[in-house]
């Protein structure tokens, strides 16, 4: 077991000094670099602050509205491990019955035996290649978290699928709910529209999907492009999961309709 202990008193004095030095700013006189600084400043903070809610008496990574972002130094050096099993602890002085105080300190445990030497690892949470890339900088090969957003074109809802077309089924009843002429009864022609309209999406989304760069290409870095293969791996492995599921449900309408005595007959393109 590891523990790492570590104080962020003096984190939220450092944020609020931050923002009035942003505010102090005169606009529009920043240079290019000046620019690209802030940004890689701004995205290296986002990736490692943590959300004050877990500075309370009962410690959460969820925040609240009420919540702000600080910096736990020593903490946000630990690389991502995902499964690691990991616990949060707050320790207040004894006698303290304040909710927050300066003097809390907050103990990451590592419930797994880390070796004398070995790398102890913190858990970043289940979060797919996209988000570790623009978050973090390094991505996952076969990322089992891994997952593609759908939504239809005048349609608030937005669907996230994962790999082997996990949580489809809200976008399957959507397109069906809105190709039938009576929602309430959805038959297999509406099945079989449904299916088509969105195999055309899936492939229409894979069409899109660029091509790796060349190894010998000098203008990507190795480590971008191979952030962008397990990127694009885990796409491409999702749209092809949703054609397949896409395709077994075109073939059960065709079977639904051939139970009904009835043949269908598809033109030959």
């Amino acid at each position: 077991m590891a523990v790492l202990f570590t104080r962020p008193s003096l984190c939220p004095k450092v944020l609020d000094l931050t923002r009035r030095h942003i505010i102090s700013f005169p606009p529009f006189d920043f240079t290019a670099r000046q620019i690209r600084t802030l940004c890689y400043r701004a995205r290296r903070y986002r990736c490692r602050h943590f959300p004050s809610t877990l500075l309370s008496r009962s410690p959460t990574l969820q925040t609240a509205s009420s919540s702000y972002p600080f910096i736990l130094p020593g903490v946000d050096i630990l690389n991502h491990s995902r499964g690691q099993p990991v616990s949060w602890c707050t320790s207040y002085p004894e006698g303290s019955t304040k909710e927050r105080d300066e003097s809390t300190t907050i103990s990451i445990i590592s419930h797994t035996t880390t070796p004398l030497g070995e790398e102890v690892f913190n858990n970043y949470g289940l979060k797919a290649n996209d988000e570790l890339i623009l978050g973090y900088g390094f991505s996952l090969p076969q990322n089992p978290d891994d997952k593609i957003t759908l939504q239809l074109g005048g349609s608030s809802n937005k669907w996230a699928i994962g790999r082997l077309a996990s949580g489809v089924e809200g976008l399957w009843n959507e397109v069906r709910r809105l190709v039938a002429e009576t929602p309430d009864e959805i038959g297999y022609e509406d099945d079989l529209e449904a299916a088509q309209l969105l195999l055309e999406m899936v492939q229409k989304k894979c069409d899109l999907l660029p091509d790796l760069p060349d190894e010998n290409d000098a203008s990507i870095r190795p480590a971008v492009r191979l952030m962008l293969k397990h990127y694009l791996e885990g796409q491409r492995d999702i749209l092809t999961s949703l054609k397949m599921h896409f395709e077994e449900r075109q073939e059960a309408a065709i079977a639904a309709a051939r139970d009904e005595g009835i043949e269908l007959v598809f033109d030959e393109e």
